[in-house]
Formats: C-alpha cells, sequence, structure tokens
C-alpha cells in the first residue's frame, strides 16, 4: 500500500501501526507525503488498545509519534512497553518502560544452538532458550504492571 509508504519507517510497520490505533470513535489522519497528496483516513470499530508492547525500536518509533499525534496520555490512555533498552527511554517524559536483553548473550546462545544442530551433536525437537533480561518499569506503564517481574 503505497498511501502509508514514508509516513513512519516504512509501509509494514505504518500498516501495522495504522491498525493498531484504528479507534472506532477517532481517525486516523496520516501526514501527506511524495508519494501521496491526500490523508489517508481509517476507521474500525475496534475498540481502542490500553496497553502495547512494541517488539523493536523502530516499531515503538511510530507508536510514539501516533501517541503524540492523537495527543493520547501515557499510561492514562496507553500503557507502552518496549522490547530492547535505549539509555534514552529514561529521559522522555513519561519514561518509556522497556525490557533490556543482552545482544551478546542472545547471539552466543544463537550460536551454541546452531553449531550442536549443524554437527549434529543435537537432533531432537526445537528447543526454548531462556536468556536473562531486565525490566526498566518506567511512567509509560505506571499502575499497569501488576504481576509482572
Amino acid at each position: 500500500d503505497k498511501s502509508l509508504e514514508g509516513v513512519f519507517v516504512d509501509p509494514e510497520v505504518d500498516a501495522a501501526i495504522d491498525s493498531i490505533f484504528a479507534y472506532e470513535d477517532r481517525q486516523c489522519r496520516a501526514p501527506a507525503t511524495s508519494s501521496t497528496t491526500s490523508s489517508t483516513t481509517t476507521t474500525s470499530t475496534t475498540p481502542a488498545p490500553t496497553a502495547l508492547f512494541a517488539c523493536s525500536n523502530r516499531l515503538a518509533r511510530g507508536v510514539l509519534q501516533q501517541v503524540k499525534m492523537r495527543q493520547l496520555r501515557m499510561p492514562e490512555d496507553l500503557a507502552l512497553f518496549v522490547f530492547d533498552e535505549i539509555e534514552y527511554y529514561a529521559w522522555f517524559t513519561p519514561s518509556i518502560s522497556s525490557v533490556e536483553v543482552s545482544g551478546a548473550a542472545l547471539g552466543q546462545c544463537a550460536v551454541e544452538l546452531l553449531i550442536e544442530r549443524l554437527s549434529g551433536a543435537y537432533t531432537g525437537a526445537p528447543r526454548v532458550a531462556r536468556i536473562p533480561y531486565t525490566l526498566h518499569l518506567r511512567e509509560s506503564s505506571e499502575g499497569r504492571t501488576t504481576g509482572i517481574s
């Protein structure tokens, strides 16, 4: 869909964010870009989300732009958690809650599992690997983190 191209990051991310923020009582108007001369309007009967978990910083960027564009309040209107810690998330207002995972630990685990599989040392069913993580509970999820540890 070229109508969303360049609005946030790329058309796939735009489409995902647009579908998340399709409100019954609000219209989403994407700003005009070089690829479109008119705004894109999306409406839906889906109730507004109360919390989002962005699985990447790229997706979080689009969510944050939508939050600002729609004048939503975090966490009152929408709680936000991001998978990937960036130091400046603590400096946002409100500060952004995140999950921090060591890229080195993740890579090391992935390589070890791959070597075991390729060498024939492990031929069983797929396995689940648990990587240590740190939760950074901040203002964007304040009051919405019951049971998270």
